[in-house]
């Protein structure tokens, strides 16, 4: 069946479907069926799983093609795994790609790129099927490296693409072959979507959930959406949940992992923290014993740091160029809780039973506001409450800014002895999923 008599039996279905927002194909509707799947399933690919999945099928793109082979369905059923492969990657790190197709001069249409797509196949001089293939090779070769990077720590690549780039390009050619080979891949993205058979389920390991589907990112809505901020609403957060009856520093040394992952994602993607939730009467219930939780949490960090393992008590907190370093990179590390008044700027809104940790990198704050004419200093004050916009209360500390005071003075949470006996071995949640 010709691409022609494919997209004409599907244009019925797909005004049957208008409710579904994967009928239109818009990129952006087809992340948020993988995401809305994710969390339905409670399920998703590793990004490594993932990553293999994507080469395995760029493999047999690549075999059908430097082998001659015009069987259309192994091909209809490599590109598809090969797309479907790259969704999870994106999602895997919370990456919006409808911004990278705007890069790329692409219309967010899945759809229309497969038009211009075939309109180049029939005129000019298009590319082989060959060529085509080995252009997809090379992308998600590129595309491997880069994963590797952020995984497992492999050295940064050379070129200064980023994952969010890489993928709409493989995107591009993807639906170029597809043109090419007279395969209606739309179609076929248009099936996984609806979790048809070959769809999401078919990639999905039990057991896993990206950083921005956990819990944490879910509970800290409200502040989100609460704050004055303009650039809250589409603040790009992962998030890491806390296992019943793991200890604060059981849940440290998790962290460690996810922030130096995110140090090295973050360089390339637009992402602007990790935040923990904490169940607020055990963890966060008062100034002070917020203050013991982030003492301890920090400490047990700085003992993990990849790059310059060292203890708390040789940090230099109070000389006024300290910042938070973790993995080379500096930190603003605010605390929301529900202690806080309505009318002070960590208050947590609707989330009433549940205190926060939000770990937000410094690249957030260049990417935010690096194209304007502002000094690292203004910078810091019109962030320094974590995602909303503070009058200067002339801290002169930066710990001092963490954890400000109910009425925003200066607290020495960092000295502060704990409160509680054996504070880093206490769990942070109770057996039974109390919060």
């Amino acid at each position: 069946m010709s691409t022609a008599d494919r997209k004409a039996m599907s244009a019925s279905s797909r005004d049957a479907s208008t409710g579904s927002q994967c009928a239109r194909l818009n990129i952006a509707h087809v992340q948020s069926a993988v995401g809305r799947d994710t969390l339905v399933q409670r399920y998703s690919p590793d990004p490594l799983a993932a990553l293999m999945k994507l080469y395995d099928a760029v493999q047999g793109i690549r075999e059908s093609e430097s082998r001659g082979l015009k069987n259309t369905p192994f091909l209809e059923s490599a590109l598809g795994k090969a797309y479907l492969a790259s969704l999870w990657l994106a999602e895997e790190y919370g990456i919006a790609l409808r911004p990278a197709y705007r890069r790329a001069g692409l219309r967010p249409s899945i759809t229309d790129m497969e038009d211009r797509n075939l309109q180049q196949t029939q005129s000019g001089k298009p590319r082989s099927r060959l060529e085509s293939a080995a252009d997809i090779e090379v992308l998600a070769q590129q595309i491997a490296r880069l994963v590797g990077h952020f995984e497992i720590g492999l050295d940064e690549p050379d070129d200064s693409e980023g994952l969010a780039d890489l993928l709409t390009a493989f995107h591009r050619h993807l639906l170029l072959l597809a043109a090419i080979g007279d395969v209606d891949l739309p179609s076929l993205i248009r099936d996984q979507c609806r979790n048809q058979p070959g769809g999401g389920a078919s990639l999905s390991r039990r057991g896993w959930l990206s950083p921005q589907q956990a819990r944490s990112v879910r509970q800290f809505a409200p502040v989100i959406s609460g704050t004055h901020c303009p650039f809250a609403p589409a603040a790009q957060l992962w998030g890491l949940d806390p296992s019943p009856n793991e200890s604060i520093d059981d849940l440290a040394r998790r962290l460690g992992n996810e922030l130096a992952r995110l140090v090295r994602v973050s360089s390339r993607e637009a992402l602007d923290g990790l935040v923990v939730a904490f169940p607020a009467h055990r963890f966060g219930s008062t100034v002070e014993t917020a203050g013991v939780t982030l003492q301890r949490l920090l400490a047990r960090l700085l003992l993990a740091d990849p790059l310059e393992p060292r203890s708390w008590e040789h940090e230099s907190i109070r000389d006024r160029s300290w910042r938070f370093r973790f993995n080379g990179e500096d930190f603003f590390v605010p605390i929301f809780a529900p202690f806080y008044p309505p009318n002070h700027p960590r208050f947590t809104y609707s989330a009433r039973e549940t205190a926060f940790v939000l770990f937000q990198p410094n690249v957030s704050f260049h990417r935010h506001l690096g194209a304007s004419k502002i000094t690292r200093a203004v910078i810091r004050t019109q962030f320094a409450d974590g995602l909303q916009e503070y009058e200067d209360r002339g801290y002169h500390l930066e710990a001092h800014r963490f954890l400000p005071g109910l009425s925003g003075q200066a607290v020495d949470w960092f000295d502060t002895p704990s409160p509680f006996p054996a504070a880093s071995e206490m769990p942070i949640q109770s057996g039974d999923g109390t919060r």
